[in-house]
């Protein structure tokens, strides 16, 4: 048999696709979220400028909507971060588990190239408080507060937790100003002055824990906003001076978790939520800006971004819920099932109208139905050394909107699909310390209500979008080890394959976004990390590394003409390191110091189709070395009190990610954090 070891260590060693990144230590870091999973293999996280802007998620190439990101197994969406998941705080989370393109069915959701799992700390249901603060360049202020108490006797637990961002972003960048005499762009260096950012949010928990007639019944009412000023177009070409935008999630959550519900070695798990999204855009403004903020001329229309003004607001009521079902067949047997079906409807109001009589196309229907099912087969022999996880999956989606024609005709559009999925994952222990996994999925994801209506700000609605499907495999190997007086080593090596269909891309142009279907891509790629603790835990070193390699394989439609090109924008070679020095009880008994050093690296690479223009003026991303580094002291105790000072981007690099948009320089944040 098998030695157990920990409940963390079980899970990453188990038959599922999954890496898993603990945050004890850097969630006093000033880093955020984002900051924190570009450090994971295969992990890129691509912005749109500073604190607030939107982000880009990708996992082995595939990005966004692809992967799907869950807070204890709930949508981030139905947790109550509206800036999504770069918003959400990190020291709320214990750890993050990635699941690379094959995804357990418990999760009910549909989706290309893999999933997060933020999992927030067991004494969340425990009675305690903790407050962080931190202030930073460009005007940054971020603030949680958390309060949690529970009655033993009874079981009744009580949480509330909230956050307040604010900065202005006000960093350096570099623009073309047209030369006063000549016309002739010129490079000139200003500070961006309309990329303000403001958000906050709030959540309440109530329920019963750890009673004999259930495990967990909770309920969560969130609420959370954001408002962003737009600083330029998509390509930082053009700047503006008055177009905002803004959103506001509000909803409630209810779960239930028991073992042996029904009957004996029945396991039952419950999740009903609804939630309402408000989405905010404005630009009406007829002035013209330049990139000091001063109006230099008037628009003959108002509207900055493509001298048409706009004034909406979009509503988007959602409603999600989940059966899954758990039967113990024997002491290494489970046979689980899932079922989670989604409605969302959106409706809107376009204010800023050309004319009286001119049709609404935010007012026309819009109606998303999806629904996910899995059945699952876990399987464990050789006294434990082999794990087999076997499961199909099905979706159905049904959409429908009402476009307007030319005219203000309505004529109303309808997206259909039904789809089968299965998949496979498989464990070996070749030692107590060494193990391989191979894992496979015929994967399948629905379009979202964004990509198919657009978000009502920058990104435009495609109603024939069709779902995508991906075969997905990885073969990888992954060791975990701890040698007397030599320290701790862990590691992992994988490598992986993706064959899509009807791939959706983001599509940028110079003012819009939109998504669309790529016949067929094909993602080759490996990666790799490795951990050293040494013994006492003075002085710890992570490295992780990835190749992806993301090719256009279409043979027909729009994208033919650039088979065999790279997907753009997108990084295909990066890596990061970490090394992190550690003292204890320097001033105080059980104190601790440490000075934390983290570097990233991400090579060249295009920003459009490479076999468009010539080498030489095709406009890429230049390869780029960040650093940071941090320095943290502890005092434990009944109350715990840290400090941060982190300083990012030390070398104050030129730094450049989605679509070219610059992102801050060097950066110096504190954060202060008191745990009870």
């Amino acid at each position: 048999m098998r030695a157990r070891k920990g409940e963390v260590q079980e899970h990453r060693e188990s038959a599922e696709a999954v890496s898993i990144l603990e945050l004890a230590r850097t969630k006093r870091r000033a880093a955020d979220m984002g900051d924190v999973m570009s450090q994971v293999q295969g992990v890129s996280v691509a912005r749109a400028g500073g604190l607030g802007t939107s982000a880009r998620f990708s996992l082995n190439g595939f990005y966004s909507d692809q992967i799907r990101v869950f807070l204890d197994g709930a949508p981030i969406e139905l947790a109550g971060f509206a800036s999504g998941i770069t918003g959400v705080p990190v020291n709320l989370v214990e750890r993050i588990e990635i699941y690379r393109g094959v995804v357990p069915i418990r999760f009910g959701a549909d989706t290309l190239g893999g999933a997060v799992d933020l999992v927030t700390p067991k004494s969340y249901y425990e009675t305690g408080a903790d407050l962080s603060y931190q202030v930073g360049s460009f005007a940054t202020h971020r603030a949680t507060l958390g309060a949690r108490y529970r009655h033993e006797e009874s079981g009744f637990f009580a949480a509330g937790n909230a956050f307040i961002d604010s900065a202005r972003n006000d960093y350096p960048t570099d623009v073309e100003i047209p030369d006063a005499e000549t016309g002739r762009p010129l490079r000139a260096t200003v500070r961006r002055g309309h990329d303000a950012y403001g958000a906050r949010g709030a959540s309440i928990d109530v329920g019963l824990v750890d009673r004999a007639w259930v495990k967990r019944l909770t309920l969560r009412a969130f609420a959370s906003q954001y408002d962003k000023e737009l600083q330029h177009n998509v390509l930082m070409t053009t700047p503006y001076g008055a177009v905002t935008y803004g959103e506001g999630l509000y909803g409630a959550t209810l779960r239930y978790a028991q073992p042996e519900a029904l009957w004996h070695d029945l396991d039952l798990e419950l999740l009903a939520s609804g939630s309402r999204r408000v989405i905010d855009f404005q630009d009406t403004s007829s002035a013209v800006y330049d990139w000091d903020g001063r109006v230099v001329g008037e628009r003959r229309r108002p509207g900055e971004i493509d001298g048409r003004a706009r004034d909406q607001t979009i509503w988007q009521d959602s409603l999600l819920g989940r059966i899954h079902v758990t039967w113990h067949a024997g002491p290494q047997r489970a046979v689980r099932l899932n079922v989670s079906p989604t409605f969302v409807t959106s409706a809107g109001v376009e204010r800023a109208k050309l004319a009286p009589d001119e049709a609404d196309p935010l007012a026309a229907r819009r109606d998303l139905v999806k629904l996910v099912g899995g059945l699952e087969l876990d399987a464990s022999f050789l006294e434990d050394r082999l794990q087999n996880v076997a499961f199909v999956k099905g979706y159905l989606l049904h959409a429908a909107s009402d476009q307007v024609l030319a005219g203000n005709a309505l004529v109303p559009v309808a997206v259909d699909a039904l789809r089968a999925g299965a998949g496979d994952g498989v464990r070996f222990h070749l030692t107590d310390w060494l193990y391989a996994k191979v894992s496979y999925e015929a994967a399948t994801r629905l379009p979202s209500a964004d990509e198919i209506f657009g978000n009502g700000i920058l990104i435009q609605p495609n109603p024939e979008l069709r779902p995508e499907t991906s075969h997905n495999g990885n073969l990888g190997l992954g060791l975990s080890r701890r040698k007397k007086g030599l320290g701790s080593f862990s590691g992992e090596v994988n490598a992986f394959a993706r064959w899509a269909e009807d791939f959706v891309y983001l599509r940028g142009g110079n003012m819009y976004f939109q998504h669309r279907n790529v016949q067929s891509v094909r993602a080759l790629g490996a990666e790799g990390q490795a951990a050293w603790m040494s013994p006492g835990s003075y002085l710890s070193v992570e490295v992780s590394a990835t190749y992806q390699d993301l090719r256009n394989t279409s043979t027909e439609g729009e994208f033919a003409e650039m088979a065999g090109d790279r997907i753009p924008n997108l990084p295909w070679l990066f890596g990061s390191a970490r090394a992190r020095a550690q003292l204890s009880s320097v001033a105080t008994p059980g104190d601790q110091l440490a000075l934390g050093w983290t570097t990233r690296y991400t090579h060249e690479f295009f920003r459009f189709w490479e076999s468009i223009a010539r080498r030489e003026d095709k406009p890429v991303i230049e390869a780029q070395f960040l650093h940071a580094a941090d320095l943290t002291y502890v005092i434990h105790g009944a109350t715990t009190v840290s400090s941060t000072l982190e300083v990012q981007n030390i070398t104050d690099a030129k730094a450049h990610d989605f679509y070219g948009v610059q992102k801050p320089g060097r950066a110096v944040y504190f954060k202060g954090m008191i745990e009870l």
